[in-house]
């Protein structure tokens, strides 16, 4: 008989690690056959400068010292790994993020199973699929989703910590936060939230059995966990001497007028396309609060936080909405899962509803309208009805396609590259100077990159050719008629290539 027992435990163990991989199993082969990435030149421009800085360190050139940049070390460390191992290539930094993406999702789907069941896990693992943004930024090389990956894992191990109270589950889920805010600052927020829930816990499993000071030991240990491996790793790869490199350009940028007063830098504009979830995940707190699931708060406290602290912030980016929309999706998934649950008995026992029942009526017409009355995301509308299993060429266009192919053209003979739009040095596998593989428009409007440093840097390298497309840079220009000859120009984008080639 008790072999029995252990045959099945073995069984609904086996099961239940079969199915926690196959979600994000699932949403990798997705990404990687039936959507078009690996055709697509470029998603954003950060992308070029992502894969440049990593480029650059692979070839041996510091971050900091020499190359400029506002953000934390680690992903371009990863990066420049990656790009050892598998070459210089826009699908090797594609592929990384993807596969943070898909512990993103496997963090998420363990979670719900915890708490709900696997059927929830399900649920919010589609949702994440439907959210805008989240299939394009899953296979971008930008520094945001893999950040929120690293910080979903620490919520998730902090979870688990909660449910088995085994110290080793605290240290990773502080290891990993800390891995979260060496990818991108903008996760430092839940440190007092994380800390806040070990604190309020132990108060409330308090009987008076022992000291008070010792309810506090569980936070004062993940605290420490998590200042001692950034600090050290921080120290490490950043130097305290660069710290306000990290710093500046992220505080100046909230004081430019043009960044607030443009409608799309507002995270209200950026979640427009979010709202059916957001709804969703408003049901869900309620069902997590009714059903005492206080582990719930989590999320909550993240989503809620992260909202507040972007209400007010300029500029907000595509990427920041999922600092928002990520712990919300858990939510949601908890509400979809419950209101079809609703309807289903109410039609099998024919039962008449209370007006308690009326909350997840609410939720089946929100989910109605996530599927209808709201447009799918435009990422959802790229997948392809079949597979590809191998790539068909870039989709560059008769623009991209000419720029690009004259750089190529003389690539043998170049060392350096100038450009505003760095994804084109990188697929020639040309380096830019290293203080200014950041060519960003925050780094414009706040000054931390002027058109004479610029210039200074064209003077100081001579790089063999010049591209320019996004900014412009009248002193520039007049030097670079002098030394260069122009070889292609279209729609305000100039190839320079220099007269003594």
């Amino acid at each position: 008989m008790e072999k029995t027992v252990e045959i099945k435990k073995n069984r609904s163990r086996t099961t239940e690690i079969f199915l926690s991989i196959a979600l994000p199993l699932a949403f990798l082969i997705i990404a990687l056959f039936f959507f078009p990435s690996r055709e697509r030149f470029e998603f954003s421009t950060d992308e070029g400068i992502n894969l440049m800085k990593g480029m650059l360190v692979e070839r041996g050139y510091t971050l900091y010292d020499e190359i400029w940049s506002d953000q934390p070390p680690l992903f371009t460390h990863i990066l420049a790994a990656s790009f050892t191992i598998f070459g210089e290539k826009v699908g090797a930094g594609r592929f990384l993020v993807l596969i943070l993406s898909c512990i993103l999702l496997w963090s998420a789907a363990q979670i719900l199973q915890m708490e709900w069941g696997f059927v929830y896990a399900l649920a919010g693992t589609i949702l994440y699929l439907l959210l805008p943004t989240y299939l394009v930024l899953s296979v971008s090389t930008m520094v945001g989703l893999p950040a929120i990956a690293f910080a979903m894992f620490s919520m998730f191990a902090l979870i688990k910590w909660h449910r088995v109270q085994k110290n080793y589950w605290l240290l990773l889920s502080a290891i990993a936060l800390g891995l979260s805010v060496l990818t991108k600052i903008f996760t430092g927020f839940l440190v007092p939230i994380f800390m806040a829930g070990l604190i309020i816990a132990e108060f409330a499993l308090w009987r008076g059995k022992k000291p008070w000071w010792k309810l506090f030991i569980p936070a004062g240990l993940w605290l420490a966990a998590f200042l001692i491996f950034t600090s050290a790793f921080g120290l490490l790869l950043i130097g305290p001497e660069n710290v306000p490199q990290l710093l500046e350009n992220h505080l100046l940028a909230r004081q430019v007028d043009a960044f607030k007063e443009q409608v799309d830098f507002n995270i209200n504009w950026h979640l427009r396309e979010a709202l059916p979830i957001l709804f969703l995940a408003l049901l869900g707190v309620i069902y997590s609060i009714r059903e005492r699931r206080w582990l719930f708060m989590y999320p909550l406290a993240w989503a809620g936080v992260a909202y507040l602290l972007l209400l007010n912030h300029s500029p907000v980016w595509i990427h920041h909405q999922l600092l928002v929309t990520i712990p919300a999706t858990l939510l949601a998934a908890v509400a979809v899962v419950k209101a079809i649950c609703m309807v289903y008995q109410t039609l099998q026992s024919r039962i008449t509803l209370t007006r308690k029942d009326l909350i997840w009526i609410l939720a089946v017409v929100l989910i109605f309208a996530m599927f209808f009355s709201f447009r799918p995301p435009d990422s959802v509308l790229l997948l392809a009805p079949l597979p590809s299993l191998s790539g068909s060429g870039l989709d560059l266009g008769p623009i991209t396609e000419k720029f690009l192919f004259k750089m190529i053209d003389h690539a043998p003979e170049t060392n350096w590259v100038v450009t505003d739009l760095p994804m084109y040095a990188f697929r020639s596998r040309l380096p830019v100077p290293p203080n200014l593989a950041v060519f960003s428009l925050k780094r414009i409007e706040t000054g931390s990159l002027t058109e004479g440093e610029v210039e200074a840097t064209v003077r100081k390298y001579m790089p063999e050719q010049v591209l320019l497309g996004r900014f412009t840079y009248p002193s520039l220009e007049a030097f670079l008629e002098q030394h260069y000859r122009v070889i292609h120009s279209k729609e305000g984008m100039k190839l320079y290539l220099r007269k003594d080639l």
